[in-house]
């Protein structure tokens, strides 16, 4: 089935909490002895969980997570009123507080773990009640209090557990076997049976019988709405209360759908809530980008060119009274509020977020659907359900090429193999003694822009790196046969191959290794994780490929070319934590650094940077390999507590790890799911694009403002200290031109004009010039003249 969710707005993250696929419920006190009756609901599911949920709005009030594999199972669930009773992986009996989900005792049965086991409680007409607990080889009887055994039976040989779930046993007598199956619900010492029925595509009626009497009871016979598309019903549990008003007999029902939805329905038909347990199963997951606004739009259409320039100004006057007009319908308060969530935001960081899950699916013939992804309606042209196709889909993929109109071919293979590749070829990894099985078939992600085409080295030389875009990374595991001198042990493979040419690139083995492999493709280097049985610890390997110091295939790559041989440099590390899922940042343009986000089995996302897994990091350090950055090389991964990014929202369980860009170079999203849901932003580089929220704005303006009236203050200051200055050097100047004056006009006799030269200067003076009479400036013995246009100038 398909699901819609936006992503989260907060860029701390925001974790959705599923519980899975309910196969046992239980109301809370239903015989009605108490007076919180009805107010929550113990589940178990197929996920390895149990959990009690809020019957007013299903919010979860407390959950507990078990192992992934058999161990942690929950074969079956009991409530008793006081105690919760459970059987886990076959062999194990447990006892739960149901207010806190506190255990309180655990027994260990004998018995195989690939065998169901049951459970039971018989109350005793003392205080002491007893759990049953039913193994493949003993029941057991254990006190429900502190939980020690009172007593175990070995099973006869005439009983065996059938079809993992049921305790067969053959009566001598009669010889013969038979099956009692009923769905009682019992209030105030009565039992009542209720059934549903679909009476309508989208109808459900619900019926009540007394079992006492064999009556049916009209009072609880109701229909309500179902939705088609939630499939049909497959569990439902009771619980019967009286009304308040009429004392009538009234009901709350908990049905589980084929989508694996859990509800709540009144008698009235009124949902009360539901949980859409099918995000626990996610198998594939796209992210889109949300549309833009209708503004945005046709920006381009009326900011382009405008050749015309009349229908531009005609264009610019419509929009404008747009704008009068919507400002009017504001004001009056009659327009209907938008959609602001399913617009593009500025930055593109909020998209619609695709997940497949694994109820509904189809097998058979093959079926096409398409679909908005923003709105879920289906495309023009094609019906609700949509396509049925006369064949069977194997394989379905998009090419990498657009066409003119800005779209790519859908190509799909049938089950008669109509469409074949030219030239053919065939790369056997399959060897009769290692018996391999391949495992992962990872390439680059498809929406991965390369912002840089080499590498730097420290003697300013550059290495340019081996982009092949048809590179995929084959991982198989196998196991190498036991010879006399050595016992048989697992093996590894690794391959590079070209999807084109099928030619190999790199091939890497590793003895004693196991899998699970996670593999990591992103352009020139992969890192992939294994178990490294010799030493008992987790490792990973990093590798990148490289041309060399002279790039080939400048304009564009072609594997059918001659393929050149990259110089592939590899290293192992050891990573203390065991992995659960891998994956790698994703960036608009690709120039951030790329990080390499690591699912932990502890409930944590790890954020490891690139680097410390650079194959290139040197043993001892050079100054060249310091002047590249390129860190020493450590054997130990480090991981710190600042490199979670879900920080104490743990996880549990999760199967795989989505990333995709966003309109900030910094940012890129990451969707984390398995059990849970995890959504949230991370920043390789740090967010170096956009001021951070809490961006002291006020401070910064206030400093700014401040600066600028003391660089004003300070121009003013200094204008005026110059001036002053200037005004000294003048004095000085005037003082000596006097005395020249004097001198001049003394020696030659006139004393007639030494009056007349000296109130001339003082005039200069006033009117600030610097060097107002240039003929006084020359010292001459001969009497000096001054033109009439020099002392009219002055004047």
């Amino acid at each position: 089935s398909l699901k819609q969710l936006p992503t989260s707005k907060k860029p701390t993250g925001k974790r959705q909490q599923h519980i899975g696929l309910v196969t046992q419920l239980f109301w809370e006190s239903a015989s009605g002895s108490s007076s919180s009756a009805g107010k929550r609901l113990y589940v178990s599911t197929d996920s390895n969980v149990i959990a009690a949920l809020n019957s007013v709005n299903g919010q979860i009030v407390w959950r507990r997570v078990f192992e992934e594999e058999r161990r942690g199972e929950v074969d079956d669930m009991l409530y008793t009123g006081n105690y919760l009773l459970t059987v886990l992986g076959g062999n194990r009996l447990q006892a739960w507080q149901p207010g806190s989900g506190t255990i309180m005792w655990e027994v260990a049965m004998k018995g195989e773990t690939t065998h169901t086991g049951k459970v039971g409680f018989a109350e005793e007409s003392g205080s002491r009640g007893v759990a049953v607990g039913l193994s493949s080889e003993r029941v057991y009887g254990v006190n429900i209090r502190d939980g020690t055994t009172l007593w175990d039976v070995e099973l006869p040989n005439s009983c065996e557990v059938a079809e993992n779930s049921y305790l067969m046993c053959v009566c001598p007598s009669s010889e013969s076997l038979q099956a009692l199956i009923a769905n009682t619900v019992t209030f105030e010492d009565r039992e009542f049976l209720l059934y549903l029925e679909n009476t309508g595509s989208e109808e459900v009626t619900v019926f009540g019988i007394d079992l006492e009497t064999g009556e049916s009871l009209g009072e609880l016979g109701h229909s309500f709405n179902y939705a088609h598309h939630n499939g049909k019903p497959t569990q439902f549990y009771g619980l019967l209360a009286k009304r308040a008003k009429d004392g009538k007999l009234a009901y709350k029902l908990a049905i589980v759908s084929q989508d694996y939805s859990l509800q709540l329905i009144h008698k009235s038909g009124k949902v009360g809530w539901r949980r859409e347990e099918c995000l626990a199963y996610v198998y594939a997951v796209e992210m889109v980008d949300l549309p833009v606004s209708e503004n945005q739009a046709k920006f381009e259409d009326e900011f382009g060119s405008h050749e015309d320039n009349v229908t531009f100004i005609m264009q610019q006057v419509e929009r404008l009274q747009g704008v009068k007009h919507h400002t009017a319908i504001m004001e009056g308060g009659e327009e209907e509020e938008d959609e602001e969530d399913l617009l593009r935001d500025e930055f593109s960081l909020h998209k619609m977020v695709i997940l497949v899950t694994r109820p509904g699916k189809a097998s058979g013939r093959g079926h096409l659907y398409a679909f908005n992804p923003i709105t879920a309606e289906t495309v023009s042209g094609m019906s609700g359900t949509g396509e049925h196709l006369p064949y069977s889909v194997k394989q379905a993929f998009v090419l990498g090429t657009w066409d003119e109109n800005f779209m790519k071919a859908f190509i799909m293979l049938d089950d008669s193999h109509m469409i074949t590749v030219d030239p053919v070829w065939t790369v056997n990894l399959q060897n009769t003694r290692l018996n391999m099985k391949i495992t992962n078939i990872v390439s680059r992600p498809a929406n991965e822009h390369i912002h840089s085409v080499g590498r730097v080295l420290g003697d300013r030389s550059v290495l340019y790196k081996y982009l092949n875009p048809n590179l995929v990374v084959i991982t198989t595991e196998g196991e190498e046969p036991a010879t006399s001198q050595q016992k048989a042990y697992p093996v590894v493979n690794v391959y590079v191959v070209d999807v084109v040419t099928g030619h190999m690139v790199f091939h890497g083995n590793h003895r004693k290794a196991s899998g699970p492999l996670h593999v990591v493709h992103s352009e020139n280097w992969v890192v992939y994780g294994y178990l490294n049985m010799k030493q008992h610890r987790y490792e990973m390997a990093g590798l990148e490929m490289y041309e060399g110091k002279i790039q080939s295939n400048v304009t564009a790559f072609s594997s059918l070319s001659a393929p050149v041989t990259p110089l592939v440099l590899r290293h192992s590390f050891i990573f203390p934590l065991p992995v659960a899922s891998m994956a790698t940042t994703v960036t608009e343009k690709g120039i951030t650094a790329k990080d390499l986000l690591i699912a932990l089995k502890n409930g944590g996302i790890f954020s490891l940077p690139k680097a410390f897994l650079d194959p290139r990091r040197p043993l001892a350090p050079t100054q060249e390999t310091q002047e590249e950055g390129t860190l020493p090389y450590i054997p130990e991964l480090p991981v710190h507590t600042e490199g979670i990014i879900n920080y104490n929202r743990t996880l549990f369980h999760v199967r795989g790890l989505h990333t995709a860009p966003t309109g900030l170079e910094s940012t890129s999203l990451v969707l984390a799911y398995g059990l849970d849901l995890f959504q949230t932003r991370v920043q390789p580089s740090k967010m170096f694009d956009v001021l951070k929220e809490d961006f002291e704005h006020y401070v910064i303006a206030i400093v700014v403002l401040s600066m600028l009236l003391v660089s004003f203050i300070t121009k003013k200051l200094a204008s005026r200290k110059a001036l002053n200055k200037q005004w000294k050097i003048e004095r000085h100047q005037v003082l000596m031109n006097v005395v020249l004056v004097l001198g001049v006009s003394i020696f030659n006799n006139e004393k007639s004009s030494v009056l007349y030269d000296i109130t001339f200067l003082y005039m200069s003076i006033i009117m600030e010039f610097r060097k107002p009479l240039n003929c006084y400036q020359l010292l001459i013995p001969e009497k000096i003249k001054c033109e009439k246009s020099d002392l009219s100038s002055v004047k």
